[in-house]
């Protein structure tokens, strides 16, 4: 038996925009999971989006894929702004970084800092993704319900 096969990310906004859903409740989902997504906990994103969007009863899928802004390849990027924002709100001087071996290190010792720019940084994508879904979404759906749209039956009359 083989493995599901992942359908890709167009796929899965398709599926989102176009299910039951509010536009609301979509743009608070994927806002949530956005949120979530710089927090310094590496590996558990996915689960703290799912989590928070089952507490707040919105769209489970839409908050992972919100989540998903946090991935390998921009982790290191998210945790550096963390530090960086976070020491700047505690009026901490930005740490100098160290060679590229030392700075995972260096994220253990500069955690309370990587936090409370998480919560800075995550507020922000939140609600910059909020914005950007509440705008795009209403327009993707009535693109597509029209394009989808039956056009009326021919009553086979002639004039």
């Amino acid at each position: 038996m083989r493995p599901p096969r992942w359908p890709g990310w167009r796929t899965v906004i398709s599926e989102l925009a176009g299910s039951g859903g509010s536009d609301r409740d979509l743009a608070l989902a994927l806002a949530l999971g956005a949120f979530v997504a710089p927090t310094p906990v590496l590996g558990l994103h996915t689960w703290m989006a799912i989590g928070l969007a089952f507490l707040l009863r919105v769209n489970r899928l839409a908050a992972f894929a919100g989540s998903n802004l946090a991935n390998p390849f921009t982790m290191a990027p998210l945790v550096w702004l963390d530090i960086e924002i976070g020491a700047r709100l505690l009026g901490r001087a930005a740490p100098q970084w160290p060679g590229r071996g030392e700075v995972w290190a260096s994220v253990g010792r500069l955690y309370w800092e990587a936090w409370i720019g998480a919560l800075a940084l995550g507020i922000g994508l939140g609600l910059a993704v909020w914005a950007a879904a509440r705008l795009l979404l209403p327009r993707w759906r009535a693109r597509h319900q029209s394009a989808s749209a039956p056009s009326a039956p021919d009553s086979g009359e002639t004039s």
